[in-house]
């Protein structure tokens, strides 16, 4: 295979590398042409990781038209020679090509540098896993993505697994294989959970992984803490696919929503929340403590990227009526459980409605009763009431069929032969402890004025002196009302017998409003009395009801 610089300024030649692509590989020259512009940025981040410069340069950087990754080889005469094979899916970008040369780079500084990272004659477990760890932090510090190409990622191979033990020991092993998997994720661990950074971790190179732990922490308990960690938040038999390669931190569960109440035989909705995005799916346990009563699945899933994740909570139909049913809920994760209830509750009256809504006394109209929702375990019999059983009556009780979500009940007014204001019936339906109501207004048949109100002016006069009295209906009506009036002395609390009318003042017997009027006047005539005394009479209206009015004579 012959690679060649064609094109490439300077020869394809920079400060650390040379740089030649395959001619076969489409779009090679352009790859090569972005890499020159990048590779000695990129260089400078591997630079101060490290904490070294290269010697041996330039690198010769040969991008191939293959998939596959990269490798490098220590040159016999001359510098290494590093060859990128980007290709995935049969598409190279740049950000490929980038990614794969900061991989097999860091493992030339890392042979460089001396510091236990490289075994022998490679990188062995440890060293791939940094260079894996190393590739991926240079992808999300510059924003290229936030997780490895497809293809690439290696932790998925241990999470999977039986999860042995590669962090005290460092196996000769550089495929992307369980124990890389393994090496990878622990870096990620001493970054992202413990907050370790880069430049501290690369400078902790011990013979394992679990001797950087300690070089870090000054503890030795580095594959005790990390497993138990992972599989408390992460359990097997679950299968974990992370995305951006970590799992961590990870995350802790905060809260579980309660669906609330709950119709008997009906399912509700909870909810539990993360105090973080999941990076992977993550299992949330879920139990009742009455399963027989309440159920939920065994766990519900967070999502990858969510921070919340509902559940359905379901309930076992029952007959009503019966009291609020509160059953606890547990959601448990990591070793951390949270309590709520669910309320269960007997099916619910929603509203009350009466057609026609205002009726003439001595007449019917219809009742409607609404659940919420239809039972699913036996007939609703709700009892009945009406608040004034003198204008309108109902039924005991109405029966809401099992399935059937209303059923009407007929309400009786009873007639009435004398006129009266305007009534309103309250009537009220009741079931497992909720009532609904809706008002009923009741008419007169009889038309007739009602008085409002009885006015005299002045209310203190001289003997012989006149004074007018008004009447007010309390509304008009199609008809002439005759309002009755008397006057008596002193206080009375009922209109006089024959006889016994005022010696003081008089009225007329009555006074006659017109049909569509509301007031009428009427003259009132006071005798002369004694000089220096004083004398009460009460003046008397009648229409339906009857009014009163004061008037004090003076002498």
């Amino acid at each position: 295979m012959a690679f060649v610089s064609t094109g490439l300024p300077n020869g394809g030649r920079t400060a650390h590398f040379r740089i030649e692509y395959d001619p076969t590989l489409p779009a090679g020259r352009a790859l090569a042409a972005g890499l020159l512009r990048t590779c000695e940025d990129d260089y400078r981040d591997m630079a101060t990781w490290f904490g070294i410069d290269l010697t041996d340069l330039p690198i010769e950087v040969r991008i191939a038209n293959q998939s596959g990754g990269a490798s490098w080889s220590d040159g016999v005469t001359g510098p290494p020679t590093v060859t990128v094979k980007p290709l995935v899916a049969g598409v190279a970008t740049l950000t490929q090509v980038r990614y794969l040369l900061v991989a097999e780079v860091t493992e030339i500084f890392m042979s460089a540098q001396d510091r236990g990272w490289f075994a022998g004659s490679d990188e062995g477990s440890k060293g791939e896993g940094l260079s894996r760890f190393l590739s991926l932090q240079f992808l999300l510090a510059h924003s290229l993505a936030d997780s490895t190409p497809s293809g690439f990622g290696v932790t998925a191979n241990w999470l999977n697994s039986a999860r042995p033990n590669y962090v005290d020991n460092n196996p000769d092993d550089i495929a992307p294989d369980v124990i890389t998997g393994c090496t990878t994720l622990f870096l990620c661990y001493l970054h992202d959970q413990l907050g370790f950074s880069i430049n501290e971790i690369i400078a902790a190179g011990a013979d394992t992984l679990g001797g950087v732990y300690r070089n870090l922490t000054g503890r030795s308990d580095g594959w005790i803490a990390f497993r138990r960690l992972v599989d408390a938040h992460y359990p097997r038999p679950d299968v974990y696919y992370p995305a951006a390669e970590t799992v961590f931190p990870v995350p802790t569960l905060t809260t579980i929503f309660s669906p609330g109440s709950v119709t008997t035989g009906y399912s509700g909705t909870g909810r539990v929340v993360l105090d973080r995005p999941a990076l992977v799916d993550i299992p949330i346990g879920l139990t009742s403590d009455d399963p027989a009563l309440v159920g939920v699945r065994p766990a519900v899933a967070v999502p990858t990227g969510e921070l919340s994740a509902e559940f359905i909570v379901t309930t076992t139909a029952q007959p009503g009526p019966f009291s609020p049913k509160t059953i606890g809920l547990h959601a448990r994760y990591a070793g951390r459980t949270l309590p709520t209830t669910v309320q269960i509750q007997a099916p619910q009256l929603a509203r009350l409605t009466v057609v026609p809504a205002s009726v003439p006394a001595g007449t019917a109209a219809i009742a409607t009763l609404t659940l919420a929702r239809p039972s699913l375990a036996g007939d609703v019999v709700a009892n009945l009431l009406s608040e004034a059983p003198g204008f309108a009556t109902v039924p005991p009780t109405v029966t809401i069929p099992a399935g059937q979500l209303t059923a009407t009940f007929p309400v009786t007014t009873l007639p009435n032969a004398l006129p009266f204001g305007t009534a309103h019936a309250d009537l009220q339906a009741e079931y497992a402890g909720r009532a609904v109501t809706v008002r009923l207004t009741v008419t007169a048949t009889v038309v007739a004025g009602r008085l409002a109100a009885l006015t005299v002016l002045p209310a203190t006069l001289t003997g012989g002196t006149p004074a007018r009295g008004t009447v007010k209906l309390e509304h008009a009506v199609p008809t002439p009302t005759v309002v009755g009036l008397a006057a008596v002395d002193a206080d009375s609390a009922h209109p006089p017998l024959p006889g016994e009318g005022s010696t003081i003042a008089s009225t007329p017997e009555s006074i006659t409003i017109p049909a569509g009027l509301t007031t009428g006047t009427f003259p009132i005539h006071t005798n002369r009395v004694a000089q220096g005394t004083r004398h009460r009479v009460t003046i008397i209206a009648g229409a339906v009801v009857t009014r009163y009015a004061a008037l004090t004579v003076l002498g």
